[in-house]
């Protein structure tokens, strides 16, 4: 049995993607949506990343997890080391 393909792609209703300087830093979940997320991706054994989204994953490399707090904690942080 092939594995489920998951596709995942934050965006308005109006099809907002990014700001006029590129970002889409508008888009931060709060705690219910960052809890389905983390559902969707739970049991991922790979994750592909187009070239800006694996430049903002990268930050998660370099960060000391026993520091988080809330929703972070769980470990989905991981998920760009984890797919190296």
């Amino acid at each position: 049995m092939a594995a489920p393909l998951v596709y995942f792609s934050t965006v308005s209703l109006d099809d907002y993607r990014e700001d006029a300087d590129g970002r889409f830093d508008w888009s931060t979940p709060d705690d219910e949506i960052h809890w389905f997320i983390d559902r969707l991706f739970e049991n991922s054994t790979l994750h592909l990343y187009g070239r800006r989204n694996h430049d903002v994953m990268l930050y998660w490399d370099d960060v000391d997890e026993s520091e988080l707090e809330g929703p972070l904690s769980s470990g989905a942080a991981t998920g760009a080391a984890s797919t190296r």
